[in-house]
């Protein structure tokens, strides 16, 4: 993924040395209304005993979960919106000058 300005997060987190660190701020964003299932379902994971219904369960889980990557360049705002493909780009508006 690629902001407009530029900035590729797919090329930031593969050049960065810390496995798991992201070197921009990285928000995870689940629906006010699903927070009850995502729990229900995260909690279905560690319950379970079947190895084979682990990933099933988590991949059910995910599906509830976005995220809102800020751009370390411009502060624009990449949304991966929780259930669906879809992505949003929200450009940071100009400072107002006095």
């Amino acid at each position: 993924m690629q902001c407009n300005c530029g900035f590729s997060f797919a090329k930031a987190v593969m050049e960065e040395s810390k496995p798991g660190y992201f070197p921009f701020e990285t928000f995870t964003v689940i629906c006010d209304n699903d927070v009850s299932e995502y729990v229900k379902l995260e909690s279905q994971v560690s319950a379970t005993s079947s190895l084979k219904e682990v990933p099933r369960r988590i991949a059910a889980a995910a599906k509830l979960v976005g995220r809102i990557l800020i751009c370390p360049r411009c502060a624009a705002l990449h949304f991966l919106t929780p259930k669906t493909d879809a992505y949003v780009q929200y450009q940071r508006m100009p400072d107002k000058e006095n």
